[in-house]
């Protein structure tokens, strides 16, 4: 089983191919049709200009993360 890393603040750090019971689609309209992949969920920010620019300096097939901002996956004070 994969350990889950967090942020320093808690949030979830998940890869573009995560899947997640919370996820929630983003408005953004995908050709691909919808499946439950961390990159199309709204609380990811994996199309951000920051997020991008990353991924294009990146070598070929590195995997992309990025953080979830859903609270209900966010690690507790109490968690750790």
């Amino acid at each position: 089983m994969k350990e889950k890393k967090y942020t320093p603040d808690g949030y979830l750090i998940v890869s573009e191919m995560d899947t997640c019971p919370l996820w929630e689609k983003d408005t953004i309209p995908c050709r691909c049709g919808w499946n439950n992949l961390c990159f199309f969920c709204r609380f990811t920010d994996f199309r951000t200009e920051k997020t991008i620019r990353r991924a294009e300096e990146m070598p070929r097939g590195e995997p992309l993360h990025s953080v979830c901002r859903n609270e209900k996956n966010r690690k507790s004070a109490s968690d750790t």
